[in-house]
C-alpha cells in the first residue's frame, strides 16, 4: 500500500512537470498564434486555420519548386558537363587541324622546292636541246655546202639526193675525197714545196 502511494506520488510529480513543460511550450507558441491572428486581420483569410492551410499549400508548392529546381539543376549540370566535353573535343580537333595544316604546309614547301629544281633541270635540258639542234643545223648546212661543192647532185644509182638526207650527202662527200685523193696529195705536196722554197729565200 505504501509502495503504491509512493508510485502514485512520483507519477503525479512527473505529470505536473510534464504539464508545466507543455504550458511553457504553449506559452512560447502563443506568440506565433498571436502573429497568425494579426496576419489573418491583414490578409483575405478569416480564420487562423485557413491561414495555416494556406501556408501549408505554400510550403508544398515550395517543395515542388525545390524538386523542380533540383531537376533543372541536374539538367544544367549535365549540359554543363556536355559543354565542357564538347569544348575539349573542339580544342583537340583544332590542335589536330593545326598539325595537319602545318604538315601540309611543309609538304607544299617541299613540293615547291622540288618543282623549282625540276624546272631548272627542264630549262637546262631545253637549252642543251636547243644548242644541239642549232649545232645539228650547222652541221647539216656545212654538209650540204660541201656536197654541193662536189658538183654532183646524184648518188651512185643516179638518184637525186634530198637536201635533208645528210647521211647520203656525207657518203657522197667521202666518195668525192676518195676519188680525188691524188689531187689532194699533189696539192699538199705542191703547197709544201712552195713553203720550203719561200723559207730558203
Amino acid at each position: 500500500m505504501e509502495a503504491e502511494r509512493q508510485r502514485l506520488a512520483e507519477e503525479l510529480v512527473h505529470l505536473q512537470q510534464k504539464k508545466s513543460a507543455l504550458e511553457l511550450q504553449v506559452h512560447n507558441l502563443s506568440v506565433f498564434h498571436d502573429f497568425l491572428e494579426q496576419l489573418v486581420k491583414l490578409s483575405k483569410f478569416n480564420e487562423v486555420q485557413e491561414q495555416a492551410n494556406h501556408f501549408e499549400s505554400l510550403l508544398h508548392f515550395k517543395d515542388q519548386l525545390s524538386q523542380r529546381d533540383d531537376g533543372d539543376q541536374d539538367r544544367i549540370n549535365k549540359l554543363r558537363t556536355e559543354l565542357v566535353t564538347l569544348e575539349d573535343h573542339s580544342r583537340l580537333m583544332m590542335v589536330h587541324r593545326r598539325n595537319q595544316l602545318s604538315h601540309l604546309q611543309t609538304e607544299l614547301e617541299k613540293t615547291c622546292s622540288e618543282a623549282f629544281l625540276w624546272e631548272q633541270k627542264w630549262n637546262r635540258i631545253q637549252e642543251t636541246a636547243a644548242k644541239k639542234t642549232l649545232l645539228l643545223g650547222k652541221i647539216k648546212m656545212a654538209t650540204l655546202n660541201l656536197y654541193e661543192m662536189t658538183g654532183s647532185p646524184l648518188d651512185k644509182g643516179g638518184n637525186i639526193i634530198e637536201e635533208n638526207d645528210t647521211d647520203a650527202q656525207l657518203e657522197k662527200i667521202q666518195e668525192f675525197f676518195l676519188d680525188h685523193s691524188d689531187i689532194v696529195i699533189q696539192f699538199l705536196s705542191t703547197k709544201g714545196q712552195n713553203i720550203s722554197h719561200i723559207s730558203n729565200k
